[in-house]
């Protein structure tokens, strides 16, 4: 009686070795291929890495006699006011402000830099900054007469750099108020005008101390405040 042939054996790690050679090649082009690409296209910037863009360019405005400038740059909004006070330059002022979205602007800085005028124009300027919540700095070694530091005290925050001065000059004369000779007191319109502001922008030792010297000065000897004198008075701060 025939004994029963055995199947045939099989080798089962021939098996395995035929598959290795497709799955090994499947890899290495894969890997080949994202080395590739890789090298192809930069990695995507890190979180926190984004490009700064470059600051805002500045907006101007001239008049007679001056220019206002302007700019946006983030969340902050800086003006930048040089030259004469008068209605015209009040006007561009205004536009100027109106120029800036004060909503996104949370840090609002006007630098006055060699401003001088007339009365009524500067005080109004001021009471603009001051209700739309602008802070003001000097710039410029120009000294700072009465009408400029006028519109200095209307900024919710006054600074001023260790170089700067202010000159405490006569009220010049304007359409409403006429002046006396030089070294004159002011009308008593003039004076009212006057108490009526720094007591709405300063406190009020501040206030009356600054009425007080602008009513004994004299044109031809006007008394000068160093930026350490003017910061004592509580004019201004440090920038």
């Amino acid at each position: 009686m025939k004994r029963p042939t055995a199947p045939a054996r099989r080798h089962p790690h021939r098996r395995r070795a035929g598959r290795r050679g497709p799955a090994w090649g499947w890899t290495i082009a894969a890997l080949t291929a994202l080395g590739l690409a890789g090298c192809a296209a930069p990695p995507p910037p890190a979180p926190g890495s984004a490009t700064v863009p470059p600051t805002a360019a500045w907006t101007r405005l001239a008049y007679d006699g001056g220019e206002i400038a302007w700019r946006h740059d983030g969340s902050a909004c800086r003006l930048h006011w040089r030259g004469a006070i008068h209605g015209a330059a009040v006007g561009r002022l205004r536009q100027a402000l109106e120029a800036l979205p004060s909503t996104a602007c949370r840090q609002r800085v006007a630098e006055l830099e060699g401003l001088d005028g007339v009365l009524n124009d500067a005080i109004t300027a001021g009471s603009m900054l001051r209700n739309r919540g602008w802070d003001t700095m000097l710039v410029g070694s120009t000294p700072c007469p009465t009408p400029c530091w006028l519109v200095l005290a209307g900024g919710v925050r006054r600074a001023m750099p260790d170089g700067g001065s202010l000159l405490l000059t006569p009220l010049p004369p304007d359409a409403d108020f006429a002046r006396g000779p030089c070294g004159g007191e002011p009308s008593r319109a003039q004076q009212l005008t006057l108490i009526r502001y720094l007591g709405a922008m300063l406190p009020d030792p501040t206030a009356s101390a600054l009425h007080r010297m602008v009513v004994t000065a004299d044109c031809r000897h006007p008394a000068r405040l160093t930026a350490g004198q003017t910061r004592a008075l509580g004019l201004a701060h440090a920038p």
